[in-house]
């Protein structure tokens, strides 16, 4: 169960997008051009329901979904407008998280080790598939890309910092 509010999904259940731009010497990567936060409530794997609010600040590098090229057809291609949200957010919370990634829950301002701690792997991977459901992607795409996410995403979990873009 996923909850988004204030930037909330509107009517048609779709949050507010990220502004982004292409990091020109590497195909693959982008990088956010505003600041962008979250609202949402959520059930973790303890079926505790949470209030997390996530701030990302500009410069934050992202991927989008990591989808091989050969299941573009298929599932979509990653930086896709129902994708990006749940990828964004995926991936800050996947990495080590950074003391400028702000991560309030109840409104309470976690430090980096309490958020890593509260977002482990199976929470983060919560959270993507909440973000797809709410954004309205098909039960299949989501049932497909969560579980993919569960088996792939156990060999890069926490690996590397999270990166900005003009550090």
């Amino acid at each position: 169960m996923l909850n988004i509010y204030n930037n909330s999904f509107t009517r048609k259940s779709i949050a507010d997008r990220p502004i982004i731009s292409p990091i020109y010497d590497n195909k693959s990567q982008f990088y956010l051009y505003e600041p962008y936060s979250l609202y949402f409530i959520y059930k973790d794997k303890l079926s505790v329901k949470r209030k997390i609010k996530i701030f990302i600040p500009s410069n934050f590098i992202f991927d989008g979904a990591s989808i091989p090229r050969f299941f573009w057809r298929v599932v979509g291609f990653p930086l896709s407008p129902k994708f990006i949200v749940a990828a964004l957010i995926h991936d800050v919370l996947f990495g080590k998280i950074d003391n400028r990634v702000k991560i309030w829950e109840e409104g309470k301002l976690l430090k980096s080790d309490e958020a890593e701690h509260l977002f482990d792997q199976k929470n983060c991977d919560i959270v993507f598939r909440g973000i797809l459901y709410e954004e309205k992607n098909s039960g299949w795409k989501v049932r497909s890309m969560y579980r993919a996410l569960r088996v792939a995403g156990r060999f890069c979990f926490r690996k590397s910092d999270n990166m900005f873009y003009k550090d």
